[in-house]
This record gives C-alpha cells, sequence and structure tokens, in this order.
C-alpha cells in the first residue's frame, strides 16, 4: 500500500513539472507573437519602380506590383536627404505635388506583405526624379504707332495665353488691360508723355511672365478738327488736300503741295495773319518752307508778315462754315490759298467730344444677387482716325471702348471687343455679336448691350441701355 502511494507521488509530481514547462513555452510564444519558433519568413522582392512624369510642381512614379504585396509605402527625400512627403498604399502610383522646380527628388518605395504571414517586407527600391525648371516667356515686341490716337502691336509670344498692357501718362497713375488679342487702340490722348509696357502672360505654371517690353511716345497735340479742302498755287494749280486743326492753336496743311510727307504748320496771330511755324530760319523775314517739290531744291519762298494795313495771309472761317487761309509765295509772285466748305466736317469729327451719360440695367451683385444700376459720370468721345473713335467712361470712368463710325447710316459699331479686363462688351447674351448705336441730333443711343463674362459663359450686365447726349 505504502509503495502504491510513493508511485503515485511521483507520477503527479512528474506531470505538474511538465505542465508547468509547457505554459512558460505558451507564455513566451504570445509575448514573442510568434507561431512557430522553426518558422521562416520570406522576403517580398523589391519593387521595380519608375518616373512616370515630371511637372514644374509635382513628380508621378509608378511600380510593378509584387506578388504577394499586400500594400506598399513610399518616401520622397529632398537633395538634403530630408524627407518631404511619405504615404502608404495599396496601389501601384504615387502623384507627388507642391515640389519646387529644377529640382533633384529621390523615391523609396517598398513592399509589405499580410500581417501574420509568411513574408517579411521588401527592400528598399529607389530612383531619382527631376521637377523641370519653369521657363519665363519671350519679351514681346512692341509698337506704338501714333496717328491722331496710338495702335498699340505687338508679336504672338509662344505659349502666351494673354499679355496685360499698362500704360500711364507723365508718370503718374497706371491703366491697365488684360488682352488675348496683339493689339490695343489707344485713344481719347492729352498731351503728355506715354510709357507702355507689356508683358506675356500664360496659364500654364510651367511659364513664367515675361520681361516687360516699354514703348514711348509724346503727344504735344491732339487733334480738334480736320477739313477736307483745295489748295491753289496762285497759278492756277489745284490739289485737294487736308487740313488739321490742334488742341494747341496750330493747324496741318497736310502735303501742302501735293508731295506726301511734307506739311506747312502754322498758327494764326491776333491779327488774323498767320505764322508758319516749320520755316528755315536764318532767311527771315522772307520765309522758306520745305514743300518736296524738284525745282529750288524743295524749297519754296514765303511771306505772311503784316505791313500796316496791308495783309500778306490771313486766315478765315471755322470748321463748320468753311474758310480760307492764304499766303504770299514768291514761287508763283501771287497769293496761294487753301480753302474748305462748310461740308467739310464729317461725322467723325462731329462726334468728338464729351457726353452726359444715362446708363441702366442689371448686374451681378456678390455673385448671388442682381441689383439695377444707373451710370451717370461723363463719356468722352475721341477721335482715332476717319472711320474710328474711342469710348471712354462707359459705366465706369476707366472704361475704354472703340467703335466704328458710318456716316450714311448715321451709326456707331462697337465689334465684341475686351472691356473692363474680364469681359466682352457685345450684345446681351451673344459674345460674338457687335452692339450698334444710332447718332441723332447730337444723341447716342444704344441698347441690348453686355459685359459678357467669357470663362464662366454669363452676362455680367443684364440687357443694359445708354443714352449719351452731347454737352
Amino acid at each position: 500500500m505504502i509503495l502504491r502511494l510513493n508511485k503515485m507521488k511521483r507520477i503527479y509530481s512528474f506531470n505538474l513539472s511538465r505542465l508547468a514547462g509547457i505554459f512558460l513555452l505558451s507564455a513566451l510564444c504570445v509575448l514573442s507573437s510568434c507561431k512557430d519558433d522553426n518558422t521562416v519568413l520570406t522576403p517580398l522582392p523589391a519593387p521595380e519602380a519608375g518616373l512616370y512624369q515630371a511637372t514644374v510642381s509635382s513628380l508621378t512614379f509608378y511600380w510593378d506590383k509584387v506578388a504577394n504585396a499586400t500594400q506598399y509605402a513610399y518616401e520622397l527625400l529632398n537633395p538634403e536627404g530630408d524627407k518631404v512627403t511619405g504615404g502608404v498604399t495599396e496601389g501601384t502610383v504615387a502623384v507627388l505635388t507642391g515640389l519646387k522646380d529644377n529640382t533633384d527628388y529621390k523615391f523609396t518605395v517598398w513592399a509589405y506583405g499580410p500581417f501574420e504571414g509568411d513574408y517579411s517586407k521588401s527592400p528598399v527600391a529607389e530612383i531619382s526624379g527631376t521637377t523641370p525648371a519653369i521657363v519665363q516667356l519671350a519679351t514681346p515686341k512692341l509698337t506704338v504707332l501714333v496717328n491722331g490716337g496710338a495702335v498699340a502691336t505687338w508679336d504672338e509670344v509662344p505659349n502666351a495665353t494673354h499679355y496685360v498692357l499698362t500704360i500711364s501718362i507723365n508718370g503718374g497713375k497706371e491703366s491697365s488691360w488684360d488682352i488675348t488679342g496683339t493689339e490695343m487702340m489707344i485713344g481719347n490722348l492729352s498731351t503728355g508723355t506715354y510709357t507702355v509696357t507689356l508683358k506675356a502672360v500664360s496659364d500654364d505654371e510651367a511659364f513664367s511672365d515675361s520681361e516687360l517690353a516699354t514703348a514711348t511716345f509724346v503727344i504735344e497735340k491732339k487733334e480738334a478738327w480736320r477739313v477736307d479742302g483745295t489748295f491753289d498755287d496762285g497759278a492756277g494749280n489745284n490739289w485737294p488736300v487736308t487740313m488739321i486743326a490742334w488742341d494747341n492753336g496750330t493747324y496741318t496743311l497736310k502735303d501742302w503741295y501735293n508731295v506726301e510727307g511734307y506739311d506747312l504748320v502754322f498758327s494764326v496771330n491776333d491779327d488774323t495773319s498767320i505764322n508758319i511755324l516749320n520755316y528755315y530760319e536764318p532767311y527771315l523775314p522772307n520765309i522758306w518752307v520745305e514743300a518736296g517739290i524738284e525745282e529750288d531744291n524743295g524749297w519754296i519762298q514765303l511771306y505772311t508778315a503784316t505791313s500796316g494795313s496791308d495783309y500778306y495771309s490771313q486766315f478765315k472761317g471755322d470748321k463748320s462754315k468753311g474758310g480760307s487761309v492764304w499766303f504770299y509765295s514768291y514761287k508763283t509772285e501771287k497769293f496761294a490759298e487753301f480753302t474748305w466748305g462748310g461740308s467739310g466736317s464729317s461725322l467723325v469729327d462731329g462726334i468728338v467730344g464729351a457726353y452726359s451719360q444715362n446708363s441702366t440695367g442689371s448686374e451681378i451683385f456678390d455673385g448671388e444677387n442682381w441689383v439695377s444700376f444707373t451710370s451717370t459720370n461723363d463719356v468722352t468721345i475721341a477721335k482715332i482716325d476717319e472711320n474710328t473713335v474711342s469710348v471712354t467712361g462707359l459705366m465706369y470712368e476707366d472704361s475704354y471702348l472703340k467703335a466704328t463710325v458710318d456716316p450714311e447710316a448715321g451709326t456707331l459699331t462697337f465689334e465684341p471687343q475686351s472691356w473692363l479686363e474680364y469681359y466682352v462688351f457685345c450684345a446681351y447674351d451673344k459674345p460674338e455679336t457687335p452692339v450698334v448705336a444710332t447718332i441723332a441730333d447730337n444723341v447716342i443711343t444704344m441698347n441690348g448691350w453686355t459685359a459678357y463674362y467669357t470663362s464662366l459663359s454669363y452676362s455680367y450686365v443684364y440687357d443694359a441701355s445708354s443714352t449719351l447726349t452731347k454737352k
């Protein structure tokens, strides 16, 4: 009996020791997250990566799918080795944005297998990528031609989407326009020195603004009116000539001896005699003026002085009533004379001047509500050439438009054109249709116009109407 009990004690003691060993082994496996001391994880192969696309601010990398991989981690490093960005994805593409242009980057990527699977993470794959440099647009070739008004033209710049033109007078306040074309009419010019700058701009981030192109011109005088008439050299030879009256009180007989490029410039004295301004000074009081003719080396000798009650030159008349200007010519030993009739006044000349404005309609306010508006600021119409005028101040004081005059129809036609920088001036909801205004008794009337917002395809001004009354 005693022997049996001892044997049972030995068996019980052995079993307790065995259980304790099994418990300890289980605890170690739990703590080490192992499922089997003999399990060996297989490393995944490194991804094979490549650069798909590079812009001035982004890089796009791709890699081949790794068998048995469930996700991938990646990082982007700058030239100093600092981490710029990173992430984890189940895909095989990484688009990295907000980068610096003209910069070398290093991209690293590695793969992970399933959690508690038979694979360890892969080695890290590396590939370089460079963002291209931002390219500055070429400087536009700017030209400004002055002829009464002025017109700025330039060559199209490759990759430019629009241009910013800025004008200042005598170094003062600047006015700017955003233009998609390659030409702009500059009207309503007062005397002074004008500075025009132009830069090319692109909506593509790959291109930066060009350097400024600059042009300057001087307006010493502004055309007030002009008439067409006939010049008689005093010997019965006649030809058509145009006379321009300037706002500084001077006059020009264009091509006065019927030779292009040779003008006679004069002012009018208080006694109505004339004072020739483009003479050859050493021969005063006899005046030599270049006429471009073959004889006498192209010069003609004139005499315009007043001696007592004797007049050797005189100016009389005005734009609307007609008149004449005459002076003594030694070439013919008679008086040469330019005459014009009252009909010499053109419709363009007639509408030039200041107007009171009454423009009404509705405009978008705050991007949400439509509110009625009335504009009453003055509008100025200036002559650009015999068929074209500028209209400044419609709706806004610094707004600028150009229009073509049709004397027979008595109309002003505003072709669709850039207006107020962001809009197109055109017929309401018809961005390709011109606005036609009627002219009658010093009143200009136009209806159904708008400022059309092309990029969003809606009219900023709802079916506006304007009445301009000459002051």
